[in-house]
């Protein structure tokens, strides 16, 4: 049976490559949904089960139609969005914080129509879009005023999302936020010593901050003393995840235990979101985690190839935020799950549990698809 293919469409080009790449990673997803949600100690647990396997599934539909519909979008018409887009994000932000809804403390989700998503995520894609037309020079002498100014409100409405995204609290955020921006920054034509200046602030005020939180800053001490069980009981308490993600990565072995077998996805808080890297390295081994990592630097590598070849500078700005803003997720999320870094909630991209990184990030995978697509068709002429 032949397949047909677009026009420029080769095997093992950009476009093909991530396409191939999110399908395996999605598959990955849907099995650790279909494992993770299966918990007969629950006493909803048909119900959850059933709802959980649907939630995945009409959430992927979703983001995949709405990628391919931003695939085929103009620049101009991106361009144009952004300006809306972060009023809108901050709309949703200052609604979290009044109406959100408060889990473990952070106040990150906000239910609309009985839909409950992280406004936080939302946030993310708006900066990536607003900061690519920040960042882009335009040369239209007549417009020049209005540009400036749009370029000022966007800054400023920067700054004020920040900040609500601190006081949810959202910390791990934040910081792939401003990082994200530290390098978009020096890839533009932004003065490097502007782009300095910027990294040391937002290091020194995060570190101020942090330490001025007391649950952050014990946290933080408790990563760095690793007190044993028996020893301090308060910095214990803060370790009890990581040990525990420690443990099932140590019983995966090279195999694993077997899918559906997991022994911490019953005890590990956050198990099908914050620690499911841990969970798929207890069920498939080492083999399975190389597996899932290799998938995701492909995934990044051809992203940030294909970004970098790209000459219109907004798509180019845009796709390179994107495509950050989930290779940082996925960086910070397995570190964490490795103890490597203090224990912060963030969703592996396309496998963790969760409506919104899972939506947000195959919206992004459309933008990201578009500018492959035009490297494909460059190198094909």
């Amino acid at each position: 049976m032949e397949i047909k293919k677009e026009p420029g469409m080769k095997v093992g080009n950009m476009e093909y490559r991530l396409r191939f790449v999110l399908m395996l990673l999605l598959a990955v997803g849907l099995i650790m949904t279909f494992d993770l949600a299966y918990n007969p100690q629950s006493a909803n647990f048909r119900s959850e089960y059933i709802s959980n396997i649907i939630k995945y599934l009409s959430l992927t539909v979703i983001g995949i139609t709405l990628a391919w519909a931003l695939r085929y979008a103009s620049s101009n018409m991106l361009s144009l969005v952004s300006h809306f887009l972060m009023p809108f994000a901050l709309f949703l932000l200052i609604a979290t914080l009044v109406w959100g809804e408060e889990i473990h403390g952070a106040q990150r989700w906000l239910t609309i129509f009985g839909i409950s998503f992280q406004t936080s995520e939302f946030f993310k894609f708006s900066v990536a879009l607003g900061l690519a037309y920040a960042l882009t020079p335009f040369r239209n002498s007549k417009f020049r005023k209005t540009i400036s100014f749009l370029k000022i409100l966007f800054w400023l409405e920067l700054l004020v999302g920040l900040f609500l995204v601190y006081e949810q609290p959202n910390h791990s955020a934040v910081m792939i936020i401003a990082f994200t921006i530290f390098v978009i920054a020096l890839l533009s034509r932004v003065k490097w010593y502007y782009v300095v200046s910027f990294g040391l602030i937002v290091i020194i005020a995060l570190g101020f901050l942090i330490m001025k939180d007391p649950e952050k800053s014990k946290r933080v001490w408790a990563f760095i003393k690793r007190p044993a069980e028996t020893e301090s009981v308060e910095l214990s308490d803060e370790r009890y995840q990581a040990r525990e993600a420690l443990k099932a990565v140590a019983s995966g072995e090279w195999l694993g235990r077997g899918i559906g077998h997991s022994i911490a996805k019953y005890s590990l808080p956050a198990a099908s979101t914050d620690f499911v890297f841990a969970i798929i390295v207890e069920e498939f081994g080492f083999v399975g985690a190389l597996f899932v990592m290799l998938c995701f630097f492909t995934l990044v590598h051809t992203a940030l190839g294909a970004a970098s070849r790209e000459p219109d500078e907004f798509l180019r700005l845009a796709s390179l935020g994107l495509t950050l803003f989930m290779a940082l997720s996925i960086i910070l999320h397995i570190a964490v799950n490795l103890d490597l870094t203090p224990t912060t909630g963030v969703p592996l991209p396309f496998i963790s549990q969760g409506g919104s990184s899972l939506l947000f990030n195959l919206l992004a995978m459309g933008l990201i698809f578009k500018v492959a697509r035009n490297r494909d068709n460059e190198n094909s002429e």
